[in-house]
């Protein structure tokens, strides 16, 4: 049976996160969808957070703190705390993008087919002033699962049915940047998907995935889960052209600096007609 009003989760995984916390934590409290709840599971953190999360106690259902392996060993403890019929896992630097977003989930968990075991939003990628550099999310339906050689539905504005964990298991905690994905590749053998059109999440530029400093190393860990989980026993071609890309910029940003290359980027971007995006993530 299909519930018309789901209980909610959201599970915060946050360390030395003060800075961005509290703007997380006031878009939750400003939902407009009453059956929620939200975790925070904390690393161990000494700069203000918990007094932050402390403040929002009217926010907060639960909330702990202890050292952990990284994001996933956090997630992962979370879930031993989750009621709620379907969960998502933001950042501290992610937060939802209107008070209606979870009604909006809501709506799509009622409307959903029976199979359906995973509602995905769209997600705006910002900078620190809060200007939409890209939105992320395609719908599901225009891609499918032949678009697994990356994350194609971004995690921050996905939402997954409680009983998935049970079946597929957790977060693998040996992976640093792409136990998600990881995650979604199992879950996506016992789960269909149905994309929500519109946007959920703000996700800042910044964050341990998206930082330029730590691509080559998310996609080493892609390729290990691709041979891990039968995708792949080797990297594609597409995979080395990625990870090339991604070493020249690195490279670049050694040799030349942040500004420098990030204007090199964005010039290479205008002459393919597509609009700056490197140099406007460090306004």
């Amino acid at each position: 049976m299909i519930d018309a009003q789901p209980l909610l989760t959201i599970v915060v995984a946050t360390l030395n996160s003060a800075r961005r916390l509290g703007r997380c934590l006031e878009s939750i409290a400003a939902q407009t969808y009453p059956h929620r709840e939200v975790i925070v599971q904390d690393g161990g953190s000494t700069d203000g957070t918990l007094e932050l999360v402390r403040a929002h106690a009217d926010t907060v259902t639960h909330w702990e703190s202890s050292q952990d392996r990284g994001i996933y060993d956090a997630w992962n403890k979370a879930l031993g705390y989750v009621r709620g019929k379907w969960v998502c896992f933001l950042g501290a630097d992610d937060y939802l993008w209107s008070p209606d977003s979870l009604a909006s989930v809501a709506r799509a968990a009622a409307a959903r087919r029976p199979g359906t075991r995973l509602l995905s939003g769209q997600v705006a990628v910002v900078n620190e002033q809060g200007e939409v550099l890209e939105v992320h999310g395609r719908p599901w339906h225009q891609q499918g699962r032949a678009s697994m050689r990356w994350l194609p539905l971004p995690y921050p504005g996905l939402f997954h049915h409680r009983s998935l964990f049970a079946e597929v298991g957790g977060f693998d905690e040996g992976l640093r940047i792409a136990g998600d994905y990881d995650f979604l590749v199992r879950a996506l053998e016992a789960a269909e998907v149905e994309s929500i059109p519109e946007v959920l999440t703000g996700m800042e530029v910044g964050g341990i995935s998206s930082a330029t400093a730590n691509e080559l190393e998310m996609l080493r860990e892609i390729a290990l889960v691709w041979r891990a989980r039968g995708l792949a026993r080797r990297p594609t071609p597409w995979w080395w052209w990625t990870y090339g890309k991604a070493a020249v910029r690195v490279g670049m940003r050694r040799a030349a600096g942040e500004r420098a290359a990030s204007q090199i980027f964005d010039a290479y971007r205008r002459l393919r007609g597509r609009p700056a995006f490197w140099t406007r993530r460090m306004m």
